[in-house]
């Protein structure tokens, strides 16, 4: 909580309360980048997301607006998802068990 805000509070004044997908509708600023607005290279990456995935996460369409960070990003995510103990399709419930309980689109 940010310093001086009470609980149910921000700076600004009462937060509203926060349902199922009334996270996103409040908090979301930054535009969601579609095929047509991003650089040829940004473009090859949201078609290898379309073949492998049918979509282009939210995130990576968020995070195009800087296709440097994004192509970091990228290489971060495969790194965890593809390392470590823990299978990847039980990274990936978790993943959307956790948008689930904090209301974010997937």
């Amino acid at each position: 909580m940010i310093s001086g805000a009470r609980a149910g509070q921000s700076l600004f004044g009462p937060l509203p309360p926060l349902g199922p997908g009334r996270f996103s509708q409040i908090l979301m600023r930054i535009s969601l980048l579609d095929r047509s607005q991003v650089d040829p290279a940004t473009s090859e990456i949201f078609d290898h997301y379309c073949r492998e995935r049918g979509s282009v996460p939210n995130m990576f369409r968020t995070m195009a607006h800087r296709p440097e960070i994004l192509r970091t990003l990228i290489a971060h995510i495969r790194a965890v998802m593809s390392s470590g103990t823990v299978p990847q399709k039980l990274k990936e419930l978790l993943i959307v068990r956790t948008s689930q309980i904090n209301g974010c689109d997937y």
